[in-house]
């Protein structure tokens, strides 16, 4: 628990001074930038480029840590870090990756330190940024917790063992009661005690038995209430992607143009306010799933063109950005559906063909009804999948590749997720793949032709 608590610490503090990282990479290109539009210059020369790092890494830019900017020639920053001349293979990755955040820890006897890096190109010469904190706090606290723990078990230990020995030798019609109860208290809260013997021996272990069934339910709940939470917490994660990454680019655009019509505006304005509810509405109804898999929906009759007609506008642009094109074929019916989660379901499964797919590839959303039944396929001609990789597509975290998953950002929720939604609409989810020719997702549920009619979207 406590190596588990250390690690917890260190990914903690890892991910705060990627945040802080991203925040000064930030206010230096930024700064570069101002300075550029200041002197009303297409690009600045390397010597101003210096001049305005080290002008702006004068003052720290971060809490207790320092700020180096690396550029081919060397140290331009006004803060030093002489550690770093020993850590060639971290310069080395750093200057070989292509904008991506590296970090490495470094012990150099004396201290611990966590050194955050990427690589950058400003007014196109790259530079290695790298930011750099202390953090032998966090050793301190986990030797000085392990130094504690060894003393409280030694203790712990030693008290138990004189007990023991007295219970031992005054009482020894009770060691095969005691051999059992090291099973119990080693985990085994399943163990049973036979309960024979004399009144006495009977009771103690009826009571025993009593104790171990409580220990194992509360043990059970809590194990259960930690799993549910850890879902919650990944699914939300994995769902915030679309929504946020709609908001942030349609936003980019609203900052950037400096001329933009009021109806566009207005309909960039709107989709931003449409994914903030969506957003919020989706994280209550995550909760509800990780909380309980019989939580309520909101079940509404939903037109299905308009339903596609929210999806296109959502991820069009987004598709668009990974040079995917993106199709959209509805059918004229009603299905009666949570908006939220079917919509959540709908951004996954086109989430996952966009990733799958190469430059240039293309992505469909087509439905089609047919007495009563409506089946919406999400169809893209990306790398396909294998049969094996077919059969664990719906278990959490499982990526069929993890080097591709990892890039475009995924985790292996998508289709966990989807499972669980269609099955709470009543609805069923296959999959089709081929490798090298593409993918097709069919969802199958029940339609109506009517927003009026009741029982056959039931």
């Amino acid at each position: 628990m406590l190596l588990n608590n250390f690690r917890a610490s260190v990914r903690q503090e890892t991910d705060r001074r990627i945040s802080e990282h991203s925040f000064v990479v930030s206010t230096i290109t930024n700064n570069v930038l101002y300075e550029r539009l200041q002197r009303n210059v297409l690009m600045l020369d390397r010597m101003k480029v210096a001049n305005n790092i080290l002008n702006l890494t004068a003052e720290p830019l971060i809490v207790d840590g320092k700020t180096l900017v690396l550029s081919e020639n060397g140290n331009i920053s006004s803060d030093s870090f002489e550690p770093l001349s020993a850590c060639t293979d971290y310069t080395d990755a750093l200057e070989a990756s292509d904008s991506e955040i590296l970090t490495y820890l470094l012990d150099d006897g004396n201290a611990h330190y966590l050194l955050t890096g990427s690589r950058n190109y400003i007014e196109n010469e790259p530079y290695s940024i790298i930011t750099v904190a202390d953090i032998s706090g966090i050793f301190d606290s986990h030797y000085s917790e392990l130094r504690n723990a060894a003393l409280v078990s030694f203790v712990a230990a030693v008290n138990a063992a004189v007990i023991i020995a007295i219970l031992v030798y005054r009482l020894l019609p009770l060691k095969r009661v005691n051999a059992m109860l090291q099973k119990i208290a080693n985990g085994s809260y399943t163990l049973k005690l036979p309960e024979r013997g004399g009144y006495e021996f009977r009771e103690l272990a009826r009571n025993i038995n009593v104790m171990s069934d409580s220990i194992n339910e509360n043990v059970e709940a809590l194990k259960a209430i930690a799993d549910g939470r850890k879902q919650f917490v990944d699914n939300f994660a994995h769902e915030m992607k679309t929504p946020l990454t709609s908001i942030l680019g349609f936003s980019d655009i609203m900052r950037v143009k400096k001329e933009m019509p009021d109806e566009e505006r207005v309909e960039y304005a709107s989709i931003i306010f449409e994914e903030t509810k969506r957003l919020k509405n989706l994280s209550s109804k995550l909760l509800e799933l990780a909380t309980t898999e019989n939580a309520p929906l909101e079940f509404e009759v939903l037109y299905v063109p308009d339903l596609f007609s929210e999806v296109r506008a959502t991820i069009t642009p987004l598709a668009a950005k990974k040079g995917v094109s993106f199709t959209v074929q509805p059918a004229g019916c009603f299905i009666r559906a949570d908006r939220v989660l079917f919509l959540s379901l709908l951004y996954n499964l086109i989430d996952n063909a966009i990733k799958a797919s190469e430059q240039n590839g293309s992505v469909a959303l087509q439905a089609a009804a047919d007495k009563g039944i409506l089946q919406i396929t999400v169809t893209d001609n990306g790398v396909g999948m294998h049969p094996e990789q077919l059969r664990h597509i719906a278990e959490p975290f499982y990526m069929t590749d993890k080097s591709r998953s990892r890039k475009n950002g995924g985790v292996g929720l998508g289709l966990s997720l989807c499972a669980k939604i269609a099955a709470r609409h009543s609805a069923s989810l296959s999959v089709k793949s081929s490798p090298g020719k593409g993918t097709v997702v069919t969802v199958s549920l029940h339609c109506q032709e009517t927003a009026g009619e009741k029982g056959a979207a039931e």
